[in-house]
């Protein structure tokens, strides 16, 4: 069958994005609940199994954010939002990890990986235009705001660290690593975002190609090839495919090949709020059982 005929066929599909994101979703609610209430005996026999088709989550949400760009009219609007909707999770997962619940308990934040990755995306498309309209004292400025924004959330994080480790007083460093908190909440820096720059570059290589054929192709590669490879720096980890077993791969494919181009019903703010809300409820129902 020769290429054109494969995408055709896979362009019909026969699940809407809506569709396919709840089934992502029952996977990162079922990933949750082993990763949060591990200790409770019959979640943590099978907390492995369930962690391991929580994997099926995260790539596809980053998949239909990437789709979810491509196909919105206003990209800085669409930016805008992601950024604010992060920054909203990661106000409340500190209210509730140091106010409400008072445990040690460390809530993700993936919107902010979603947020880097759109803006890379955002920063080529300027870069493209201004290229090929040749503005080349556009390319430069852009290029300049983007790696003072990224050299300056990294000292900034870096130097909030450094001040909590060195602080004289108790009472000091207390100061400092809340205010670190409170910054990665609103500023979540390169080296902190959740399955590292992997994640975003493969985002940024979904952005480039055109057809789902490619998508499904482009992500068994990158899982048969990184997948063999033990790489983690502090800002680069290849390591999360590691996580992903080969069922699970198949499934992921699958589902981008299943995918209708359709939005469905939409839903988009049931998913923002659902995210953080599941997480403290299963975090809460496992304090009270008095395994946190």
């Amino acid at each position: 069958m020769k290429s054109s005929s494969i995408n055709a066929s896979l362009d019909k599909g026969c699940l809407s994005a809506t569709f396919i994101k709840m089934i992502a979703l029952l996977c990162m609610t079922i990933d949750h609940i082993a990763a949060y209430s591990f200790e409770i005996a019959i979640i943590g026999r099978y907390s492995d199994l369930m962690r391991s088709f929580g994997r099926i989550a995260a790539p596809i949400f980053l998949y239909f954010v990437i789709e979810s760009y491509k196909k919105t009219s206003n990209k800085e609007r669409f930016l805008l939002r992601l950024y604010i909707a992060a920054c909203i999770v990661g106000l409340c997962n500190y209210f509730a990890s140091t106010v409400v619940l008072q445990s040690t308990v460390t809530f993700g934040n993936i919107l902010h990986t979603f947020v880097w990755t759109i803006a890379i995306v955002y920063l080529f498309e300027r870069l493209k235009k201004a290229y090929a309209s040749k503005n080349y004292k556009s390319m430069i400025f852009s290029l300049c705001i983007a790696a003072i924004i990224v050299i300056a959330l990294h000292y900034i994080e870096i130097g909030l660290l450094g001040l909590a480790s060195t602080a004289a007083t108790e009472t000091s460093r207390e100061i400092f690593w809340q205010s670190h908190k409170i910054f990665l909440a609103f500023f979540n820096s390169p080296r902190q975002v959740d399955y590292s720059f992997g994640f975003v570059a493969l985002g940024v290589i979904w952005y480039l190609q055109k057809t789902k054929l490619v998508h499904c192709i482009s992500f068994a590669g990158l899982w048969f090839v990184l997948g063999t490879f033990t790489y983690a720096s502090s800002y680069f980890d290849v390591n999360y495919l590691h996580d992903i077993s080969l069922p699970v791969m198949v499934i992921i494919v699958a589902l981008i090949a299943i995918y209708n181009g359709e939005r469905g019903r939409g839903m988009k703010y049931f998913f923002y709020i659902y995210y953080p809300v599941h997480c403290y409820i299963i975090v809460i129902v496992t304090k009270l059982m008095g395994y946190l």
